[in-house]
């Protein structure tokens, strides 16, 4: 695992090391070598691995008649576009002196045509052994040579045929081929490969998906015709720079650079097409600069910087016609500036700044169009602030400001349109207050402020009549010296609602005549409280340890239901001496204490 380190926060956040590389590839010198030929011919040659085991299958198809020469001594002449495939072993005596430091044995592969010429080249072939096996079907291509001109089509890499031992590529041509969707992918040791024209490409689709060791790409001459590239260099995590390339017609650029793990720096490519920008840098965690973008008629940029946990700023982005910006900035752990984002037409801003640790100030922010701002600034360690934000149609505000651990103070917030404020302030460890919340349409307030140690007033009435839920509600409110004032009628759960509230003197006439859970024994761990005003509990509860006297003791008795079966512990007040439990008793209750 490799350690960041997050300036001035303590946090340390741990990711995958990438995988290592020597800065210039070297060929094995106890490889075979492939015969010299031209580039004119259509041929392909091959280095192929042999090892000791039964499972040494390769499988071609080529379109024109052709001559396969195995290499071991066997060859065949096979028919326009016939599989032709082979099965080498290892004990086989053509095979002796070509034994590797690395435990196999090779045989070079020769495909030429047999009169004509070659037009279609696959290695995506499986063997008929393999057939229908949902195996990881590996073949053993070391090093691979095509020449010709008259090429339609070419299949090297894939997920048909997994070529993850294959360290070299050499293409002389392309031909007409105008898809290189897939062209590398998954070859996993990958390390060198050559230029060629790719002018007439339309498609770069997962082309170097998965080639986790190259650490340099060609300046490939891609043009306008290209128009389809998501996943390009997806988990090219050793990749260490990318030339400017022509992408001014490419309108999806998912997953473009996600997981390239050693990029420090990404031109600023004409993305003036994308609308899909999704996951685009995702993973780029050495990424120093973010680049340049015209995002004017983007629409979505869910997890576009996820994880690009080196970046310190980002230059403006025009983001008004974006509807989800969800985990845009996640994990942006350095991340200290964010200039004005014009975020009007989003519907969605979900984990947007989530883990953005160095975060200190926001610029105004206009999300009056999202309906779920779920953990939008969750764990912005260092926000002391956030400016005036409309969030009057977010259904979903749960856990929004979740670990601010720095925030003292909040705008007013219009939160009518909410469902869920589950943890919103939760662990907001400096808050001092809260403005006026609307919370009408509320149904589950659950941690809603637990964990605010400093919090001691909330300024609001709560339109509570849907909530349901307030488990610990206000656990851990070591500050707070007033409760507001709820309807709490509909609620069913209240499970350490009150605990470890030490400033709170009371607790006001909340009706919990509708809760069906029983509370645990420290939902009223409050030592400080000296009066109780609930009415309606009607399931065993635990009020022991507070400072109630003999008549706060008698009107928490008073203000039971009649009840079957039920205790009611009060032990540890002071009051238990001269208090009258037969005020419970007479309704069904048990008094311990």
């Amino acid at each position: 695992m490799s350690i960041l380190r997050v300036k001035g926060t303590g946090v340390i956040a741990r990711t995958a090391e990438p995988y290592t590389y020597e800065e210039e590839w070297v060929r094995p010198s106890d490889w075979l070598d492939l015969p010299a030929i031209n580039d004119s011919e259509d041929k392909v040659v091959g280095l192929f691995a042999v090892f000791d085991n039964e499972s040494n299958f390769v499988a071609v198809r080529f379109r024109g008649n052709y001559t396969v020469d195995w290499g071991d001594g066997t060859s065949e002449n096979v028919n326009d576009n016939v599989i032709a495939e082979h099965l080498y072993d290892f004990n086989d005596a053509n095979l002796d002196g070509t034994l590797t430091s690395r435990g196999y044995k090779q045989a070079i592969i020769t495909i030429t045509p047999n009169g004509g010429t070659l037009t279609s080249c696959e290695l995506q072939i499986d063997h008929s052994g393999l057939s229908g096996l949902s195996t990881n079907n590996i073949r053993n291509w070391l090093d691979i040579q095509i020449t010709g001109t008259n090429w339609t089509n070419m299949t090297v890499g894939g997920t048909a045929a997994y070529l993850r031992l294959c360290e070299k590529v050499y293409i002389h041509s392309i031909g007409t081929e105008n898809s290189l969707s897939g062209f590398f992918r998954d070859m996993m040791r990958l390390r060198e490969i050559n230029y060629f024209d790719v002018s007439g490409v339309v498609n770069s689709t997962s082309m170097f998906q998965n080639c986790v060791s190259i650490s340099k790409i060609p300046e490939y001459n891609f043009s306008s015709n290209l128009t389809t590239l998501t996943n390009m260099f997806y988990n090219c995590f050793c990749l260490q720079s990318i030339h400017l390339f022509n992408i001014s017609n490419v309108s999806n650029f998912t997953n473009m650079f996600y997981q390239c793990r050693s990029l420090t720096e990404i031109p600023d490519f004409d993305t003036s097409s994308g609308n899909s920008f999704a996951a685009m840098f995702s993973g780029c965690y050495k990424l120093t600069k973010a680049p340049n973008l015209n995002t004017s008629n983007a629409t979505n940029t869910t997890s576009m910087f996820t994880g690009c946990g080196a970046l310190t700023s980002i230059p403006f982005y025009d983001l008004s016609n974006v509807l989800i910006t969800n985990s845009m900035f996640q994990a942006c752990y350095a991340l200290r500036r964010i200039p004005n984002l014009d975020l009007s037409s989003a519907t969605s801003t979900t984990l947007m700044f989530y883990q953005c640790y160095n975060l200190r100030s926001l610029p105004p922010l206009n999300i009056s169009n999202s309906t779920n701002t779920t953990s939008m600034f969750r764990s912005c360690h260092n926000l002391r602030s956030i400016p005036e934000i409309d969030i009057s149609k977010s259904q979903n505000t749960s856990n929004m400001f979740d670990a601010c651990l720095s925030l003292v103070s909040l705008p007013e917030l219009n939160t009518s349109s909410s469902l869920n404020t589950n943890s919103m302030f939760y662990n907001c460890n400096s808050l001092k207050s809260v403005p006026t919340l609307d919370t009408r349409n509320t149904t589950t307030m659950n941690f809603m402020f637990a964990n605010c140690y400093a919090l001691q007033t909330i300024q609001t009435e709560f339109s509570s009549s849907n909530v349901t839920n307030t488990n610990s509600m206000f656990y851990n409110c070591y500050s707070l010296e007033k409760y507001p004032i709820m309807d709490t009628s509909n609620v069913t759960t209240i499970i350490d609602m009150f605990r470890a509230n030490y400033c709170a003197k009371e607790i006001p006439a909340y009706d919990f005549s509708g809760v069906t859970t029983a509370p645990n024994a420290t939902t009223f761990d409050s030592f400080g409280v000296t009066r109780i005003k609930m009415t309606g509990l009607n399931q065993t509860f635990d009020i022991q340890g507070m400072s109630l006297g003999p008549d706060a003791l008698n009107e928490v008795y008073t203000n039971l239901p009649t009840a079957s079966a039920k205790t009611i512990t009060v032990t540890g007040n002071w009051g238990v001496s001269s208090d009258d439990p037969s005020i419970a008793t007479a309704k069904g209750w048990t008094v311990v204490g």
